[in-house]
């Protein structure tokens, strides 16, 4: 049915995250895995992949420009939550 994509979408983004948080926790933190599960359902695939590259590019531009202490972490959900906010009409108008 019309389900089976997004899910198999979610399941396996989780699935490709999990051991990289379970290797450096530090780096990909479990609430990161999780938010790619609804990310998931709600972009299918391969549109995941654009809240997932335009969090980061802002996450990178938030790095080098906004923030004072460029050794401090920076959380990478909200700027994939960001993301996904941008993906939608980018996803309708381009693709």
């Amino acid at each position: 049915t019309i389900w089976i994509g997004p899910i198999l979408t979610a399941l396996g983004a989780f699935l490709l995250t999990f051991p990289l948080h379970l290797a450096k926790p530090e780096g990909l933190g479990l609430g990161d895995v999780w938010l790619l599960i609804p990310l998931g359902l709600l972009h299918g695939m391969p549109y995941i992949l654009l809240p997932v590259i335009l969090g980061s590019g802002w996450s990178v531009i938030h790095i080098l420009f906004l923030q004072k202490d460029r050794n401090a972490p920076a959380p990478l959900g909200a700027f994939m939550a960001m993301g996904s906010i941008l993906a939608v009409p980018v996803q309708f108008w381009f693709f």
